[in-house]
């Protein structure tokens, strides 16, 4: 997941357009988890594509203190 958010905006050929970060969490809803998707204005996906955000920043760090510090990681 490291960096996911980085290459969003993105073309994905399957759709055959280009999707944000969020319209790629409603594709994944549809395709792999055989669900609905969420309205684009609702809290719920303004937190997921906040969550991949955040997560994509934190990754990095937390793979360099574990790098550094592998005792904290065990």
């Amino acid at each position: 997941m490291t960096g996911v958010t980085s290459v969003y905006p993105q073309y994905i050929a399957r759709s055959g357009k280009i999707l944000t970060i969020e319209e790629r969490i409603n594709v994944c809803f549809q395709q792999s988890m055989n669900g609905k998707p969420l309205p684009y204005n609702r809290d719920e996906m303004q937190a997921k594509g906040d969550f991949f955000r955040l997560a994509c920043m934190i990754s990095p760090a937390m793979e360099i203190m574990a790098r550094s510090y592998p005792a904290l990681f065990v």
